[in-house]
């Protein structure tokens, strides 16, 4: 039985003070990956010295340079320059389980036809709290799939989701989003390809407030495009747009609540009420609607 390789690609902008985890975590696996991959969006930290040092260290690790144009550009050079059989991508600040890559490459090797294989994920808070995202069981439809991730009931993570190779002969990360770029991939890769879960925790996601995830600069520019990025008509089924105006609405709940929390309730409260407009019953929810009057009295 043929095991398939795995390559790791890790953007890095910035985290020279954590990158190193990263890669000790990719490297020192139970079973090795083919390559650690690291890309420099730019860094104007010390990064490079970091990875310079560590590429002394271990022999499969790759590293490339390039002018900072986001981790979507970032990401589409790794998969350019990757050999492995399937891909994981970890962010800098976050780390591999030690039995990830093993746990993959054994699943992958007894189902050569699933293309997208799924893990759960650990979040660790800044003051070390742990919680597990796990999933047991993912649906046969790609449009059950792809409605599941959309409407977060089906929750994934960078570092714990392998793709096939293949999968990027028809997919890239858009490099016109320089926030939530993983969210079309994500989706239109369960939704064409057979996807599987394994019950197993393969990363750990660190949370801390200076992570590009809380950049509301980056939220703010990409905005609602990231609505037409997933609803491709060159990519989806025509019967799969039915899900766009309730994935809209969402995505500006989402907004509303990335800005609120950064208190900025202008853009917060014109996010809550497209979101309403798009679809009314997104009001309905309570958790954004006691957010959405706090502001009002504010």
């Amino acid at each position: 039985m043929d095991r398939p390789s795995v390559s790791v690609i890790i953007p890095c902008y910035n985290y020279g003070h954590l990158i190193e985890r990263a890669v000790e975590s990719s490297i020192q696996q139970t079973l090795p990956c083919t390559e650690v991959i690291v890309v420099n969006d730019g860094s104007t930290d010390n990064s490079e010295e970091v990875i310079r040092r560590l590429q002394n260290r271990y022999s499969n690790l790759k590293y490339i340079y390039q002018k900072n144009s986001g981790v979507a550009a970032a990401r589409n050079v790794g998969i350019s320059a990757a050999r492995g059989d399937f891909l994981v991508f970890l962010d800098a600040d976050d780390e591999l389980v030690k039995e990830a890559v093993e746990s993959v490459v054994d699943f992958a090797a007894q189902s050569p036809s699933v293309k997208v294989i799924v893990g759960g994920h650990l979040s660790v808070s800044e003051n070390g709290r742990e919680r597990a995202h796990a999933l047991t069981k993912i649906p046969k439809s790609g449009f059950q799939r792809f409605k599941n991730y959309l409407n977060k009931s089906m929750p994934l993570s960078n570092g714990a989701v392998f793709f096939h190779k293949e999968v990027f002969e028809v997919l890239s990360y858009p490099e016109d989003c320089r926030s939530s770029e993983d969210i079309p991939v994500f989706a239109h890769a369960v939704a064409l390809y057979e996807t599987s879960a394994i019950e197993k925790i393969l990363v750990r996601v660190n949370k801390h407030e200076d992570s590009l995830r809380h950049n509301t600069a980056f939220a703010s520019e990409v905005g609602e495009r990231i609505v037409s990025k997933v609803f491709d008509s060159s990519i989806l089924p025509a019967d799969f747009f039915v899900l766009k105006n309730r994935f809209h609405a969402q995505r500006c709940l989402s907004l509303f609540r990335s800005f609120y929390l950064a208190k900025e309730y202008v853009k917060a409260r014109q996010c809550f009420c497209k979101a309403v407009i798009i679809s009314p019953s997104s009001s309905l929810k309570l958790s954004y609607l006691r957010k959405y009057l706090k502001i009002l009295f504010k």
